[in-house]
């Protein structure tokens, strides 16, 4: 029977989800990333803690919002172990332990409860999330910028159509939408004037949105390679996003020929999950924007949605049962609150040792100073400062 070797498997397998299982199983073990050794032991001490932790931790990474993706990533992470167990006898007794399995079933299912049933079909779904964002880290993998360089020179010379540039290019408007929830006419009609690299930030409706170390470093990529395209061509463009050739990729508004290039402008989303509709992705960024309170017009602002389109996606988004806590919880405080109002009276204290309140007159209070310290506080007659100091 062959050994299994974990730094192998990782090469050799696509799968989403169990990319992010063995990224955490190195975290979980303390083990570099890169390295070549994964002691196979460390797959008969994982327990259903270990693995509700890497549930959770896949939740979080990939940001996923329906019960079915997560229960799709225990079903995956179900069969990697069944492989271990059937092809290479190593076996963990979570998964043959019947008692010890529904225990990991029920810890499960009590997480995955907290995400949606059902997703709206007007937003992207877990699964194309996944696929577009696993698409693009593998793209830049492999990616080196010299050959675009290469490739601008060549379609320049032979008029050749571009295989790398406008999949490098795409990935920038698709990481703004993904993060800032902007619209397809906004991201493709940006200004060199809206990006403060000095500062790492976009500039939208007046909002300045910071840009993550991603983003800040595809775009000082992206930027050298568009001062090399205009001198290249000996034009200038106010325009941000730009065509292998120099030309915008939406023109200016008084132009009437101005149709706004699509197509090439998210080509790469186009390769990895079939679709140009990066909506899907805005609508997906504003939901979870609700999620995390963000009011609904500052999304308008960042989004420029209707405040009807952003109401139906939040809508879409309520759970009927939280909804319903939701409302009981107000009411409930409303109409039963145990809350008590104290009336503090007119010359009187509370005094600074024991709180008890008396009237603020010399009287009632004195000095009390401790032993080990020189400074002097003020008490009341009753508890003289407590515990052995001494009043003067």
């Amino acid at each position: 029977m062959y050994s299994f070797k974990l730094s192998e498997y990782k090469k050799e397998n696509t799968n989403t989800k169990i990319k992010i299982f063995i990224e955490f199983l190195y975290e979980r073990f303390g083990i570099s990333n890169d390295s070549e050794d994964f002691d196979n032991i460390y797959f008969s001490l994982f327990n259903d803690n270990d693995l509700i932790q890497s549930l959770e931790y896949y939740i979080d990474k990939n940001k996923v919002t329906a019960q079915i993706t997560a229960s799709n990533y225990i079903h995956y992470i179900t069969s990697f172990f069944r492989m271990l167990s059937e092809k290479y006898n190593i076996e963990n007794d979570m998964f043959v332990n019947i008692d010890q399995n529904n225990q990991l079933i029920a810890k499960s299912k009590e997480i995955i409860s907290k995400l949606r049933k059902t997703v709206s079909k007007d937003s992207a779904s877990d699964e194309q999330y996944e696929d577009l964002v696993s698409g693009i880290e593998d793209f830049l993998n492999n990616f080196n910028i010299n050959d675009l360089y290469d490739e601008i020179i060549k379609c320049k010379d032979s008029n050749k159509h571009t295989k790398l540039y406008h999949r490098f290019v795409s990935i920038i408007p698709i990481k703004l939408i993904i993060k800032f929830a902007l619209s397809n006419l906004r991201v493709i009609s940006l200004d060199c004037s809206d990006l403060y690299m000095e500062k790492n930030t976009l500039l939208i409706n007046g909002l300045q949105l910071p840009l993550d170390k991603d983003l800040i470093e595809l775009f000082k990529q992206y930027l050298r390679v568009r001062e090399y395209i205009l001198k290249l061509y000996s034009k200038q463009e106010t325009k941000l996003f730009i065509k292998n050739n120099g030309e915008p990729y939406i023109k200016n508004t008084s132009d009437r020929k101005n149709v706004p290039a699509y197509a090439p402008f998210f080509r790469i989303m186009k390769d990895k999950i079939n679709t140009e509709s990066a909506e899907l992705f805005a609508n997906r960024r504003i939901l979870d924007m609700v999620d995390h309170g963000i009011d609904i017009s500052t999304i308008i602002r960042i989004s420029e949605k209707s405040e009807k389109k952003c109401i139906e996606l939040q809508n879409s988004n309520n759970k009927e049962d939280d909804v319903i806590n939701k409302l009981n919880l107000f009411f409930n405080e409303d109409t039963h609150s145990n809350k008590k109002i104290v009336v503090k009276k007119k010359a009187y204290i509370n005094c600074p040792i024991c709180g008890k309140e008396v009237k603020a007159i010399s009287d009632e209070l004195v000095l009390v100073q401790y032993k080990t310290n020189d400074t002097k506080y003020l008490a009341c007659k009753n508890c003289r400062g407590e515990y052995g100091k001494h009043s003067i």
